[in-house]
């Protein structure tokens, strides 16, 4: 009789065997993934810390961008041109223009000019200057002075306005 009871203890020993090493597999597939799930939680964490500091840095651009947008991106000779066109369009006429100084900056260079200007009536230095503000381009005026010449005992003799000025811009370097 004890013959069938080893047999039935055997069956039942392979069995608990069985499933201490299935247990003991089922523990290590279990440590593993959650080792994976942690340093997936780290890179995550560390994504997240990457962009929120793109999100920063994108908000900065836009910053710089806006910025940019205040700076003229042509050349002085383009500035000259727009300037000959600015008094044109205003009716005074540019008896000179020299350039100032230039003074470079890390992202940007500032374009001094000093024009000598002459026209007949306060209007047109009125309308020069309105027009030189509402520009696209942004132009500082630096320096400015005015003086009037002419008008002598005859109504034949007009007055004659000058206006001297140092007028400077930024240009964008790439």
């Amino acid at each position: 009789m004890k013959l069938p009871d080893l047999s039935i203890n055997r069956n039942t020993i392979v069995n608990i065997i069985i499933v201490c090493v299935t247990l003991i597999i089922i523990f290590n597939i279990y440590q593993s993934q959650t080792k994976k799930i942690q340093t997936l939680e780290v890179n995550r964490d560390a994504e997240s810390q990457k962009n929120s500091l793109l999100n920063e840095i994108n908000k900065l651009e836009k910053v710089v961008d806006s910025y940019k947008k205040n700076f003229n991106k042509e050349d002085s000779l383009g500035f000259i041109t727009t300037i000959n066109n600015i008094a044109k369009n205003s009716g005074v006429k540019i008896i000179s223009i020299k350039p100032s100084r230039q003074q470079d900056y890390s992202m940007y260079t500032r374009y001094s000019f000093d024009l000598d200007v002459r026209c007949d009536n306060y209007h047109k230095i009125g309308k020069f200057a309105s027009l030189l503000e509402s520009h696209p381009d942004i132009y500082t005026i630096e320096r400015l002075s005015m003086g009037r010449t002419g008008g002598g005992f005859t109504s034949e003799q007009e007055d004659i306005f000058s206006l001297s000025l140092t007028l400077s811009t930024n240009i964008i370097k790439n």
